[in-house]
């Protein structure tokens, strides 16, 4: 699961830089285990219809949590709890809202993308991808759909399959010498493809695709590596980053290295903007175990997303609708 290979990601770099390895990877081995629990004793919540429209009326935000094989339904306007997708759901990570208000949920361990119409409980289409651990998703306006695969331990490193409109097997896979471990996939209003992910050395980068040419976009952190991000209507990158002591946002306009402002705000999981693009929503696994509301692109605090998350259930992904438009 993501947020455990997430943590011992963050272990092993900090292990590799104090201590010398015999191993280019051997501190993977040791490194702990951040969710030691059997995923069968996990209490998943009710899968629960929820009306259509509800998305266009009040707005809704998915999460999906870590061990539950749950996605949870909240309302966006007052944070309310209103139900949960369980069908089919097997250690979701990433989501992704179309302009359709459908909903993709990067299934991880059955190696699929599920698509669910809004209201619906069971996936109306399923994506299949056997290429690894699947983290995360994005759509293109005309249908096109990207998924972020993380590297399959020990010799197959990440990739990102690309799935033609309305189709559930892949059509083509963008892949570089330099791909490891793949966390996060978005678009810009070019609909340029970005990338986050970590190489074989384990360095971070965000690349960006352009007419088929893979370009390291050299963004820097104070932190080990990027791990989410979005792209605001500006295409500035807004990425999450961390470290042993520093968990934060960062907003990069295009074109800059280094950022041009930083959110103080705690969390290794997804992000995601609403459609007005006045609100960021960002996972924290490490603090409250929820979802944070704040302002954007000031970063105000508005309201927590706490849910029946805790121990074993920590949330990941995280999806708005309506969605930021590309």
């Amino acid at each position: 699961m993501r947020s455990t290979r997430i943590a011992a990601t963050l272990w092993a770099i900090a292990t590799m830089t104090l201590v010398a390895c015999s191993s280019k990877f051997g501190t993977f081995a040791t490194a702990p285990n951040a969710h030691d629990y059997d995923p069968s004793s996990i209490v998943r919540p009710a899968t629960s219809v929820i009306p259509t429209n509800v998305a266009r009326t009040t707005g809704l935000v998915y999460v999906s949590g870590d061990l539950c094989n749950c996605v949870e339904i909240f309302r966006k306007s007052d944070g309310v709890l209103i139900g949960a997708l369980t069908n089919g759901v097997a250690q979701a990570e990433g989501l992704f809202v179309d302009a359709a208000l459908n909903l993709y949920v990067a299934n991880q361990s059955a190696g699929n993308v599920l698509v669910f119409h809004e209201g619906q409980t069971t996936a109306f289409r399923v994506l299949d991808d056997p290429w690894g651990w699947v983290n995360d998703v994005a759509v293109d306006s005309d249908g096109t759909t990207y998924v972020a695969n993380e590297a399959d331990f020990p010799d197959n490193p990440g990739d990102v399959s690309v799935y033609a409109p309305g189709k559930t097997e892949r059509s083509a896979v963008i892949t570089d010498p330099r791909f490891y471990d793949l966390y996060a996939v978005d678009l810009d209003s070019s609909h340029h493809v970005y990338i986050s992910y970590f190489d074989p050395n384990y360095v971070s980068h965000i690349d960006e695709i352009i007419d088929g040419r893979i370009v390291d976009l050299g963004l820097q952190t104070r932190g080990w590596g990027f791990f989410d991000f979005v792209l605001d209507g500006n295409n500035d990158i807004v990425a999450q980053s961390g470290s042993q002591n520093h968990h934060g946002i960062s907003v990069f306009p295009p074109g800059h290295r280094w950022p041009s402002k930083r959110l103080g705000i705690w969390g290794t999981g997804y992000m995601a903007l609403d459609a007005s693009e006045t609100h960021i929503f960002a996972v924290d696994q490490g603090g409250v175990a929820g979802v944070w509301e704040f302002s954007y692109p000031n970063g105000r605090l508005l309201k927590t997303l706490t849910g029946p998350f805790g121990a074993g259930n920590n949330p990941i992904g995280v999806a708005v609708s309506p969605p930021a438009k590309l």
